[in-house]
């Protein structure tokens, strides 16, 4: 994840202040704040995390106001699979974007093959959102509707059409987000304490 800081909507400094308070007090609008839908994805596609090491850095962008970057976060799933997750804060780069200006890349990579996801918020790969590559075949996904405002419609429209008529699961509440909760804040202790590892279950709710 590489976050600029030139390009995309125009976001008044009032309403970057809770972020900014909530920094000062140790919680980074990269990591703690972005970085919760991060560790959902992790969670979401891998299961429950039982150790995490991290390294968080700090770039001043004005006086009294720094960003949590950069910064690198590694994990280790209770099923064996490890993640890696970069941070960069790349404050002059200008990213083409409609939304937040953070170009932010997966990559998930299986015994076969891999699965890569070239954007999200903003437009800094020019290549097509989804890409396969098994038994040495690469497949390009041109026609998907990745548009980053269609995932607030359509899990708006699944929230209340599961309201009204229960229809659908609910893929996400109040365990999973302990999980990612106890995850961030692993990351955390692991970077006050040199990158030792954590396990997010030692905890406390």
């Amino acid at each position: 994840m590489v976050a600029s800081g030139r390009g995309g909507w125009e976001v008044s400094g009032e309403t970057y202040q809770w972020q900014f308070d909530q920094a000062k007090r140790g919680r980074g609008i990269l990591l703690f704040d972005d970085g919760w839908h991060k560790l959902s994805t992790a969670i979401w596609l891998f299961g429950p995390i039982r150790e995490v090491r991290a390294w968080i850095g700090s770039t001043q962008i004005m006086e009294g106001i720094e960003i949590d970057a950069p910064s690198t976060v590694v994990w280790e799933h209770a099923n064996g699979i490890r993640g890696v997750w970069d941070i960069t804060f790349a404050v002059d780069m200008y990213l083409r974007s409609d939304y937040y200006t953070n170009d932010e890349r997966w990559e998930v990579t299986g015994r076969r093959g891999f699965a890569r996801v070239n954007r999200c918020t903003g437009r800094g790969i020019q290549q097509p959102s989804l890409e396969t590559y098994v038994d040495g075949e690469m497949r390009s996904f041109h026609a998907l509707d990745d548009d980053w405002a269609s995932s607030f419609r359509d899990s708006g429209r699944h929230w209340l059409r599961w309201l009204h008529t229960g229809e659908g699961p609910l893929l996400w509440g109040a365990h999973e987000a302990v999980q990612v909760l106890r995850g961030a804040l692993a990351a955390y202790e692991s970077s006050a304490n040199g990158g030792v590892g954590v396990d997010p279950r030692s905890l406390a709710e």
